[in-house]
């Protein structure tokens, strides 16, 4: 009992005169990194006071004072200085950086306390030489749905075996692999194949080094997207053919492609359809040309849940060619300038100038880098570009030339040249005589069929006939006024009463038929026509035909159809714009005579108009 007594007594004066201490942190870390050192008491020191020692030697202090954290010989204030401690003095801390040159780091906290006197504490920590982990998705992020994708974990150790171990909650690996390269770096793989649902969840990689462990995270953003692999750069040599593909791929519910885009330097050139084969859409230029380069877009869509997403990708087209000539032009002062200014992919390497197919080596020619102007399917776009020039200051006329050489082929351009100082390019030149033989054979041409038009057995000029326009005696009842439809109305009489007008011809030889009554034609613009009395206005009278157009209404036996359709030389032209009519006699007379030996004397007349 005695024994137990002392122990006891012992106990209590140790707990009230000996004070206990205890320094913390962690057992691990890495280099470069930031440690936290923690020392508590169970009851406060003197002066409120800790002195913090790594590796043997002081490092810093941290006491209490005036209801602040002090820290250094200069007093420092804690809040920026990263130490801290408790409001009643039982704990002091501070944040220790580690260098790269420690393997083991030693620290060491030391209070004073009145009854006890000075106490410490001790810690080790192992410094790791390890980097990481961190998390990349080579594809990006956000992840496409539907698309088999990779998540991988790197780390780099030295002198210590590290495990990574992947925690992504519900998503459903497919493959899982580890990897070490020269023993000091450590990959692991995470395949998986991402859906909607996948969205928003979180994957952490855990790096763990015996007792000390390490971890990473990223957020999964998963989007339905679709995915388009498209070549990023492609080149064509000139006249040579490529073909751009452009595939979709992903979670994929409604999709399709749009118009493929052609752009150079952000202008809009043309919009050209792919060929669509399920979920590729390609198109193919033939036959490479500058017009040929510039960037290619390929747009598709995805539609879901009542939205559609869109998503393109565009490709570079480089055509390797050589250099073309957009403009040529000459500068006339006190010497000749030919200028050309062309566009390259690439740097010339050689210009030469030529007069004649020589040579031209005793004048200056240069080669300098300008903007131009350049059509491409009809839009203007403007481009970096060259220009050369030569000076020429004896000025002889004749075929100049430029060859321009790039590493891809040579280009020529002529330029003719006059002492009088016009100068203008050969194909301008064939182009404007190509017009002017245009216009003269389409000029002779419409001289020609209008005078072909114009030519025939008619008259080219007719006498105007003059006649007078007299009363009607008394008016006279015509045994025709009951025929219907008759074209020749002026023969009637007028139903009022009133007297009208019959026309009078003053000559009798502007009525003469030359030939046979029957075989002949008179035509004129106006024509009237004396005949006799019996015949006047009866259209029903076999000796009076009218003929138009060559076509004669044929009487019952009458001959005179035949003759009509004998006569030659009257176009259809002039038949067009005349009336022709043909009088004949022979089924009233039996012969063929001149109207004039068939008037009376009394001044019946009928008329035709034109």
């Amino acid at each position: 009992m005695r024994k137990i007594a002392v122990w006891i007594i012992l106990f209590f004066f140790y707990e009230v005169l000996w004070s206990y201490i205890q320094l913390k942190g962690p057992d691990y870390s890495i280099k470069n990194a930031t440690i936290l050192l923690n020392c508590s008491s169970d009851s406060p020191p003197y002066g409120l006071y800790a002195e913090f020692l790594v590796n043997g030697r002081s490092h810093t202090n941290v006491r209490r004072s005036n209801e602040k954290c002090l820290t250094g010989e200069t007093n420092l204030d804690c809040r920026y200085h990263n130490c801290s401690c408790s409001t009643i003095g039982l704990w002091y801390a501070f944040q220790y950086a580690i260098p790269t040159n420690i393997g083991t780091l030693k620290s060491r906290c030391v209070m004073r306390f009145k009854t006890s006197g000075q106490q410490f504490s001790d810690k080790s920590t192992i410094i790791l030489d390890i980097k990481g982990p961190t998390i990349e998705a080579p594809n990006g992020i956000p992840i496409a749905a539907g698309i088999q994708t990779d998540l991988i974990c790197i780390a780099c150790a030295t002198n210590v075996d590290i495990k990574l171990v992947w925690n992504c909650q519900e998503l459903r690996v497919l493959q899982h692999s580890n990897l070490i390269t020269n023993s000091t770096e450590y990959i692991s793989t995470l395949t998986f194949m991402p859906s909607s649902v996948h969205n928003g969840i979180n994957c952490s990689c855990v790096l763990r080094a015996g007792k000390y462990f390490r971890s990473t995270s990223i957020q999964l953003v998963v989007t339905n997207s679709p995915v388009l692999r498209l070549i990023k750069r492609t080149e064509c040599l000139s006249t040579l053919s490529i073909v751009l593909t452009c595939t979709v791929s992903g979670e994929l519910f409604k999709y399709g492609f749009k118009r493929w885009i052609h752009s150079v330097n952000g202008v809009i050139i043309r919009k050209l359809t792919g060929l669509i084969a399920e979920n590729t859409s390609s198109i193919i230029i033939k036959s490479c040309g500058y017009q040929d380069a510039g960037s290619y877009t390929c747009e598709a869509w995805n539609e879901y849940r009542m939205e559609t997403i869109l998503i393109n990708k565009t490709s570079l087209v480089k055509v390797l060619g050589p250099p073309v000539v957009v403009q040529s032009h000459t500068t006339q002062d006190l010497n000749t300038l030919l200028t050309v200014k062309f566009y390259s992919i690439v740097e010339p390497i050689n210009v030469q100038w030529y007069l004649f197919h020589k040579q031209i080596t005793n004048t200056s020619a240069i080669v300098l880098p300008t903007e131009i102007e350049i059509m491409i399917y009809g839009k203007k776009i403007v481009s970096d570009g060259y220009y050369t020039n030569i000076t020429l200051e004896n000025l002889q006329g004749g075929t100049y030339s430029v060859i321009i050489e790039n590493k891809y082929g040579k280009t020529k351009e002529i330029i003719e040249v006059y002492n009088k100082g016009y100068t203008y390019k050969l194909s301008v030149l064939l182009w404007i005589l190509t017009g002017v033989a245009v216009f003269i054979s389409t000029v002779t041409l419409t001289t020609l069929f209008l005078r072909r038009r114009n030519s025939g057995i008619f008259f080219t000029e007719t006498k105007p006939v003059i006649y007078h326009a007299a009363p009607q005696l008394e008016p006279q009842v015509l045994p025709y006024n009951d025929i219907h439809d008759n074209p020749y109305d002026d023969c009637n009489e007028d139903p009022t009463g009133t007297p009208y007008y019959i026309d009078v011809i003053d000559s009798e030889e502007e009525i003469t038929v030359p030939e046979s009554s029957c075989q002949s034609v008179v035509a004129f613009y106006v024509i009237f026509i004396k005949i006799y009395e019996r015949s006047a206005c009866n259209l029903s009278d076999p000796s009076f035909h009218l003929v138009t157009n060559g076509v004669v209404d044929k009487p019952e036996g009458n001959d005179c159809w035949h003759s009509i359709r004998r006569l030659k030389g009257v176009s259809t032209e002039e038949a067009d714009h005349l009336r022709t009519w043909c009088v004949c006699h022979r089924a009233v007379h039996g012969d063929d005579r001149t109207l004039t030996e068939f008037l009376p004397d009394r001044k019946s007349t009928g008329r035709a108009d034109q």
